[in-house]
């Protein structure tokens, strides 16, 4: 999973901030921060959650911190906090379907919504990588060459890139 930096935002922003939380995070309270988790069913699967907020309902709504430029859901956003619901629903959660990457630029912070993929999503995404490791010769090249320049595989011999 991709790591994240945590930010102090302070003053003006930590109110524009506070401000700017979507209504559902408005109404619950932290659960959990920077936990560490994994679990080995349905598949194995582990990360670090970045924040997990719990409704009234005793529900969990996924929180993502990214620090990057450009305020977007990338698919990647998705599996992360995707695999986090997984797990925590592994654990006994329930999970709502939607979670929020939480976007900070230049003191800016935005809260952008991200539609959770479902478990067996997950799980076939976790077989697929696994043949892929096992069998190399299966994947594509990626589409952008300066990616091939630090894939594992090229690394571990297995292909040639580009």
């Amino acid at each position: 999973m991709s790591g994240t930096r945590q930010i102090k935002v302070t003053g003006k922003a930590q109110w524009e901030a506070q401000k700017q939380r979507p209504r559902i995070l408005r109404q619950s309270k932290l659960r959990f921060s920077e936990e560490r988790m994994r679990f080995d069913r349905p598949v194995p699967l582990s990360g670090r959650i970045d924040q997990a907020y719990e409704l009234p309902d005793h529900s969990l709504v996924l929180v993502d911190t990214k620090t990057r430029q450009w305020a977007k859901v990338y698919f990647s956003d998705a599996i992360q906090l995707s695999v986090y619901a997984v797990i925590l629903r592994a654990q006994g959660w329930t999970v709502q379907p939607t979670a929020y990457v939480r976007h900070v630029w230049n003191g800016r912070v935005q809260y952008l919504r991200v539609s959770l993929l479902p478990t067996e999503a997950i799980v076939q995404m976790y077989h697929h990588r696994g043949r892929l490791f096992n069998n190399p010769g299966m994947a594509s090249l990626a589409r952008y060459p300066a990616l091939c320049r630090t894939c594992g595989q090229r690394e571990a011999g297995h292909c040639e890139g580009r």
